[in-house]
This record gives C-alpha cells, structure tokens and sequence, in this order.
C-alpha cells in the first residue's frame, strides 16, 4: 500500500489562545496602519510610512510570526520614504494570510 505524502508543516500557530488573540489585535492594528494594501501571487504587501518606530515595530512583528507561524515567509524592506511589510506563503497558507492581514473595512 502507498503511503501518504507527509505535509511539508503544520498550519497552525503555536500560541496559546489568549497570545493569538493578542497577536490578531496587534496585526489588525497594524493593518489598519498601512497607507497601502496589495494582494501578491502569494500574500500581501503592506506599505507604511517610514519611520525607525515603524521600522522597529514590523521587524518586530516580522521577527514573532516567524517564530510561531514558520511556514509564512515575512519581511521588511524598505523603499523611499516608504516600508514594505510583505508575507508569502504556500497556496494553503493564503487564507491564514488574508485574516492575519485583512483590509480594516472587510474585519
């Protein structure tokens, strides 16, 4: 008999409920931040003004998520006067990504 392929990870946060909801408050925050909201190929880019607050905070957004969620690639560039918050992730992935980084009018 064939065997099941093993799943490349696990689509799920390691934090306890009360840290997800916590984080869900933070990244909503966030979001409602951001100047500009693109959907990619395979996420979001997210546009802020740049600041070093908002250079420290996305890094630190970017450094947590990586940790609990590590199968979303997250990242901070910057661009002009611009900061660029972009999250990828497989085709799986893509609906975490949508409610973790959702437009404020569509919560």
């Amino acid at each position: 008999p064939r065997m099941p392929s093993q799943p490349r990870g696990v689509l799920a946060c390691s934090l306890a409920p009360g840290e997800q909801k916590n984080r869900q408050d933070e990244l909503s925050e966030l979001s409602r931040q951001a100047i500009a909201r693109q959907s990619t190929a395979d996420g979001v880019l997210l546009r802020f003004t740049a600041s070093p607050e908002m250079n420290t905070r996305l890094h630190d957004v970017a450094a947590a998520e990586a940790r609990c969620c590590p199968l979303l690639d997250i990242s901070v560039h910057a661009a002009g006067e611009m900061l660029e918050l972009r999250v990828s992730g497989a085709s799986e992935a893509q609906p975490i990504i949508k409610l973790m980084f959702q437009s404020p009018d569509a919560a």
